[in-house]
């Protein structure tokens, strides 16, 4: 039986999503996010708090011949919550959706078995907390980046 023989950008964005949309807060009733974009917000008024899931980098690196294409995707997960309440409040929102997703990336090192993935981690040293400026609109945000490692077979094999 053979593999995969294309990568899965697209089943990977979508698990990322579905994962997301399911997540709650630390009650384990409450969703954590309102709203799960892929990439492009067109007005963060009605839809916080969000996340947002934006493919920055990738690898793709051919094995010697036999046709196996290995590949790291860097994917940020931007969580952002309004800056209209008092900053005390803005503070513990972005904390507990940090707190409420973290473990997501600790706990899955598949995406549940999405085609070509073989692993899945938090890549050290990128959760960052900051704010953010939309048409003079300021957000506190935090971001981190999951790296996600998927494996595919060219089925013809590598030409030489």
């Amino acid at each position: 039986m053979s593999g995969p023989n294309s990568p899965n950008t697209q089943g990977i964005y979508n698990e990322l999503q579905t994962m997301m949309q399911g997540a709650k807060l630390s009650d384990g009733v409450t969703n954590t996010y309102a709203n799960v974009f892929l990439a492009a917000v067109p007005d963060y008024t009605d839809a916080l708090p969000c996340c947002v899931i934006i493919l920055r980098t990738g690898d793709s690196k051919r094995r010697a011949f036999g046709g196996k294409i290995i590949e790291h995707l860097e994917i940020e997960i931007r969580s952002v919550v309004t800056n209209t309440t008092d900053h005390n409040t803005q503070e513990q929102a972005i904390v507990a959706i940090r707190d409420s997703i973290i473990p997501i990336f600790q706990q899955h090192a598949n995406l549940n078995n999405t085609v070509n993935v073989y692993d899945v981690a938090l890549k050290p040293g990128s959760e960052v907390y900051n704010w953010m400026n939309v048409d003079g609109d300021w957000y506190r945000i935090h971001q981190c980046i999951v790296v996600v490692a998927q494996e595919y077979t060219i089925s013809t094999g590598i030409i030489g």
